[in-house]
């Protein structure tokens, strides 16, 4: 809010988004006289996606709007989950271009927005929360091989399920040293990645209408039964049922 401008406010709410979620991933990018914040969250969120992001993507609004004048409306929204049943308050809150299902969630906004100064800007208060978000960010940065992992994992199951020596290739240790150092964390590679699948076959059946078959591809398995097996054991149902299940709020 103490940002000299919109442009200034929305690069440093990307950049300093660890202070608020470590998992969070975000960027402020421009291109053709336009600006868009986006951001992701990695399956180990288990925060319903739809509630999460809608209420995130409202305070980012409310706050800009505050800060820059209430005249305006944002180029567009989009969001990773699906449309909801009721879609009205959607509207009201970020207008009429909204996209629901997309790669990730993201705010655009017309140059001459960004340009505009906050109201309530104030360089030595901005200097001051810049720093202290920092700190926050440097105190909260502890190693996690899980964490690493998992987002690793994440990253390489569209091309299929990576291997112990990928995901340590990429972290820059040797297979014994990764598992070493899962085994310290009382875990191992194979439930590492069945964690990171479950989870995120939870978010894409729970938030999302994309069919079974991608989903099994988005997972890194070969087929859809091979997907469906795995399901049942995850969910004790099929994937249909469990995306019934969570849409009956069961």
């Amino acid at each position: 809010m103490h940002a000299p401008t919109v442009r200034e406010a929305l690069t440093q709410l990307a950049r300093l988004s660890g202070a608020f979620s470590p998992q969070l991933s975000a960027q402020f990018e421009e291109a053709s006289g336009y600006g868009k914040l986006v951001w992701t969250y990695p399956g180990t969120v288990s925060a319903p996606r739809l509630h999460y992001v809608t209420f995130s993507a409202a305070v980012i609004l409310i706050r800009l709007r505050d800060g820059a004048g209430s005249d305006w409306r944002p180029r567009f929204v989009e969001f990773e989950h699906r449309a909801p049943d009721h879609i009205a308050p959607y509207i009201d809150m970020f207008g009429q271009r909204l996209r629901f299902e997309a790669q990730a969630n993201a705010i655009g906004l017309d140059g001459p927005v960004l340009a505009r100064p906050m109201r309530h800007s104030n360089p030595a208060y901005f200097a001051l929360a810049m720093d202290l978000a920092k700190r926050w960010i440097e105190a909260s940065e502890v190693p996690d091989v899980v964490r690493d992992v998992r987002y690793v994992i994440a990253g390489q199951l569209p091309r299929g399920a990576p291997s112990l020596e990928t995901v340590a290739a990429h972290l820059g240790l040797t297979s014994s040293q990764l598992q070493w150092r899962l085994e310290q964390a009382e875990t191992s590679f194979e439930r590492v990645l069945t964690g990171m699948r479950s989870d995120i076959a939870r978010h894409l059946l729970g938030n999302t209408n994309k069919t079974i078959t991608d989903i099994a591809f988005e997972l890194g398995f070969t087929d859809p039964s091979t997907f469906s097996r795995a399901a049942r054991r995850w969910f004790k149902v099929t994937p249909l049922g469990y995306r019934r299940k969570v849409r009956r709020g069961e």
